[in-house]
């Protein structure tokens, strides 16, 4: 009674510690801000159907996870903790599912709740999946539904026996794989039927086919996946083109998006965002609880499946020409499975809490050094303020490490004990995060500016896209000498943009007021070219000017 109260406890704090300071860091550039001002224009505009920003036309992404921000916006205010709190939420209702599935995995109908208890709490404090709820990023929408499509058809296919519950848990799979499409793309499809046609020919389980509800399903799906697609290639006829081919096609087999990486990419980024259970998750990869070689009568094998799922996807992301390190964050809750139903049958935690521990040095040793590792856009002094953050995470990370050695021959109170360090530990760390915002942040720019100029005064980016300062400044400003991602949408419409600076200062000259911003370099231009200005804010990296 008195474990049970205490696992409760815990299990209430974790969520305390996931959900917490959404608000204390501003908007780090690029990704936080380009998916907080995309939203905010939709709001603005009023059209939610084709995505904008700053005023152009962006088609890198669908548009659910916009659609679900801007209703956040709509709900609470536009912010920084309502501009991170759908990708939050997700990431803990694929916690949530996760439990559930593994506790479902060995018997549908007797939950085993310790198995799901690990799994809820490994996917919760893997680093790779903290960081990544709690980074404004698409990728913790696509993994909720990738994981909850890939998730119902494993239960799908363990009530094969019983025809409607294996029909209900197949279209929720179908209705989740459309929504992880409508998050990022023809991935959502791919990942879950590849994973069905590679285990199929690995296990020699053709009965899988008669039980995915094919017809039933493909319709389901296009009927929740299809009409935005539709109905945006309807209204901007560039948007096919771009999103398929080059969005998926050619970011996929050319560098033309400059994101490369060698074909062990994935390998470091892996056994990182695995840890804290990096040696459980290294035994159920390399030696997994089935037999490499499928028995001819075996039925449906979860294990196996979710196996396949997971090599597969690394293999894929790592055979691609274009890499990120949230690629393959679907993966984390799968391996998440497979280690929990491991821990499940040990009678100790094993080596779990060296991870921890040497994660804390490195974390201590880093925090003691940090000014080391200043730049020109990152002074040493902002660091300084950093250390404090980086060496409590490093002592909560070695207090962590010491309990789940403590408790190693206690299953329970190990994960729950190596878990929360490891949550709250990187939790200190990105609130920290704040005191170098003001290198990766536009937020005291736009609050000068909103003081010096009116709201209806343009406002020019020389040389550089700012992506916070619209968000900030909540409206959009003028781009001047940079396209970057905004090629396309520039392209299609230029009437907001300028070349260079000659054409911004043919401009500047006939405003009676207008404000600019820019780095040093250009500011210096701008003195060269005795264009009439004042400066009314000079930061860590970014110079504004006014006209009046």
């Amino acid at each position: 009674m008195t474990q049970t109260i205490i696992t409760r406890t815990v299990l209430v704090l974790l969520v305390i510690i996931w959900f917490s300071c959404l608000g204390h860091r501003d908007l780090i550039a690029p990704d936080e801000a380009r998916y907080s001002e995309i939203p905010r224009e939709m709001i603005a505009s009023g059209d939610w159907l084709t995505p904008h920003l700053d005023g152009f036309k962006y088609f890198e992404k669908p548009a659910l996870q916009y659609w679900l921000t801007a209703i956040s916006f709509k709900l609470f205010g536009q912010s920084n903790a309502s501009a991170r709190l759908w990708m939050t939420i997700a990431g803990f209702l694929c916690a949530l599912f996760i439990g559930f599935l593994t506790s479902r995995l060995k018997d549908p109908s007797h939950p085993d709740r310790q198995a799901g208890l690990f799994s809820f709490v490994i996917t919760l404090t893997m680093v790779e999946f903290i960081l990544f709820g709690h980074i404004l990023t698409l990728d913790m929408s696509v993994t909720l539904f990738l994981t909850l499509s890939t998730g119902s058809l494993i239960l799908a296919q363990l009530h094969r026996h019983q025809p409607q519950v294996n029909r209900n848990w197949m279209l929720l799979g179908w209705v989740a794989m459309a929504l992880a499409v409508l998050s990022k793309g023809l991935i959502g499809v791919l990942l879950p039927c590849g994973a069905v046609f590679f285990y199929m020919l690995w296990q020699r389980d053709w009965q899988i086919l008669r039980h995915l509800h094919i017809i039933k399903g493909v319709i389901v799906f296009l009927l929740v996946g299809a009409p935005w697609f539709i109905a945006v290639s309807l209204v901007n006829p560039d948007f096919a083109h771009f999103f398929f081919i080059h969005e998926h096609f050619e970011r996929y087999s050319t560098m033309v998006d400059n994101r490369p990486g060698s074909i062990i990419y994935f390998i470091p980024v892996f056994l990182l965002g695995v840890s804290p259970w990096l040696v459980t998750a290294l035994k159920v990869i390399f030696k997994p609880d089935f037999s490499w070689k499928p028995s001819v009568n075996e039925k449906f094998n979860a294990q196996r499946f979710i196996w396949v799922y997971i090599v597969m996807i690394f293999l894929f992301f790592s055979l691609s020409h274009s890499k990120l390190p949230a690629y393959i964050l679907p993966v984390f809750p799968f391996v998440a499975v497979l280690s929990s139903l491991r821990l499940r049958q040990q009678p100790s935690l094993g080596k779990e809490y060296w991870t921890l521990a040497v994660l804390g040095i490195i974390c201590l040793i880093s925090g003691i050094i940090i000014t080391r590792f200043a730049t020109p856009t990152i002074p040493a002094e902002l660091f300084a303020h950093y250390r404090p953050w980086i060496i409590s995470s490093a002592l909560i990370m070695l207090a962590g490490a010491g309990l789940m050695r403590y408790w190693r021959y206690l299953p329970v109170p190990a994960v729950l004990a190596g878990g929360t360090a490891m949550l709250l530990s990187l939790q200190f760390l990105l609130v920290g995060l704040q005191t170098i915002a003001p290198a990766r942040s536009a937020v005291a720019e736009a609050a000068v500016i909103r003081q010096s100029v009116a709201t209806n005064v343009p406002v020019y980016a020389l040389n550089f896209y700012p992506q916070s300062l619209p968000f900030y400044l909540k409206r959009t400003i003028k781009l001047v000498g940079t396209t970057g991602e905004l090629e396309m949408g520039i392209k299609a419409d230029p009437t907001n943009w300028l070349p260079d600076l000659q054409h911004f200062a043919q401009q500047w000259q006939q405003h009676k007021q207008a404000a600019a911003i820019m780095k040093k370099p250009t500011y210096e231009k701008l003195i060269a070219m005795q264009l009439p200005m004042r400066l009314i804010y000079k930061g860590v990296s970014n110079i504004v000017v006014v006209r009046f």
